[in-house]
């Protein structure tokens, strides 16, 4: 008698809320606009939610809102989160045209849910990621050169301190002004400047020792003294306009500690691995040890602290639209439609931005737990 096998097949339910929310967010203007997908105007057949990206992106500089155009193709929500109807103020879930209703100014909180949900994973992923590179930076230098030292002069020392502040600065003032290639221009000039000091001066005038990462280590702890919150607000007082890009960028400099910590750890402790001790021995060189032995065996189990904290980051960016800090009054957010919940006591706007966020944030740490299960 052959016995027939069951097939139990295990389906993750934060896998698929990830993916099905991941998904809503770069396909949010595909889902819910007010302009066409597919448009006929006077110069043909045009995908005008496609120009709607890049015209976002500042890639394109005519707004596809101005084109008139027949409607070929339409989005499964032929509305825009901006869109304000006042004559159906707070209506109701599933009652006419709004599936899940609208707030105070008419807005379909369908069309805010799905874009809001594109800018929580902007924030999380991008801040996290600007967090990770410096974490990577600062943790690594920590961890790589602990305990060694390296001569410089004391000349070239303060002049690279005097350029990194004054860089600094000025970079910040044209971020401010919205000159971003500026921006970026001064930046790699900064550094560029930094490497020819620290060429041209290192052998001239009176020397002293400078430990990597003893520096790192102090700048690490100086970020932990501070807290968040605190640094946070004072942070955002430097930008003079709000923006949404502003906020990815404060929190990416806020966030790294904790991971750069982690990094540090695990750097020391793959320096004490038998493997990295004979390799060394073998003659590698910094990049061939790095490459070969550092970065897979750090970086492996860090994911989970990464998971951890983009959770993190949508959360705080819901608190901060929340309170209306940082992202534009006119942005549509989660935290946003739950601080309008409070103003109109309608029960839909706190209910569903409310219950996005908490799936959200619950699988990001599910995902954590599963990279975390999976290095140990």
């Amino acid at each position: 008698m052959i016995k027939k096998r069951k097939i139990h097949l295990k389906v993750n339910w934060w896998k698929i809320i990830l993916f099905l929310f991941f998904a809503i967010s770069l396909l949010h203007k595909f889902i819910a606009n007010d302009i066409p997908i597919i448009g006929e105007t006077t110069s043909g057949y045009e995908c005008l939610v496609c120009q709607d990206y890049l015209f976002d992106a500042g890639w394109i500089k005519v707004n596809p809102r101005t084109k008139k155009a027949a409607k070929i193709i339409q989005p499964i929500i032929n509305r825009s989160p901006n869109q304000i109807d006042y004559s159906a103020s707070l209506v109701a879930p599933f009652n006419g045209n709004h599936w899940l209703g609208t707030d105070s100014l008419g807005r379909d909180v369908l069309a805010g849910l799905i874009h809001g949900c594109w800018k929580a994973f902007l924030v999380g992923i991008f801040s996290i990621g600007l967090a990770f590179l410096i974490a990577l930076l600062v943790g690594g230098v920590a961890g790589y050169w602990n305990g060694e030292e390296y001569e410089d002069s004391i000349l070239g020392s303060l002049l690279k301190f005097f350029i990194f502040i004054i860089g600094v600065f000025y970079i910040t003032i044209e971020w401010n002004s919205g000159s971003y290639g500026i921006s970026i221009s001064l930046f790699i000039l900064m550094w560029l400047m930094l490497y020819i000091v620290h060429k041209e001066l290192l052998n001239r005038g009176k020397k002293w020792k400078i430990s990597p990462a003893r520096i790192m280590d102090r700048l690490i702890e100086l970020r932990e003294v501070i807290p968040g919150i605190f640094l946070l607000l004072a942070s955002l007082s430097l930008f003079s306009e709000t923006s949404i890009w502003n906020v990815v960028i404060i929190i990416g400099f806020i966030a790294w500690s904790s991971m750069a910590r982690y990094i540090r750890a695990e750097i020391m402790n793959i320096k004490s691995q038998n493997y990295y001790k004979s390799a060394r021995a073998m003659g590698l060189n910094h990049f061939q040890l790095i490459k070969n032995h550092i970065m897979p065996n750090a970086l492996d189990p860090i994911y989970a602290t990464v998971a951890f904290a983009i959770s993190s980051a949508i959360l705080l960016e819901a608190s901060l639209s929340f309170l209306g800090i940082g992202v534009p009054p006119q942005e549509v957010t989660w935290g946003a439609m739950l601080a309008e919940s409070q103003k109109s006591n309608a029960w839909w706007l706190a209910l569903f931005p409310g219950i996005s966020i908490f799936l959200t944030i619950i699988a990001f740490h599910n995902l954590s737990n599963y990279w975390r299960k999976r290095h140990h």
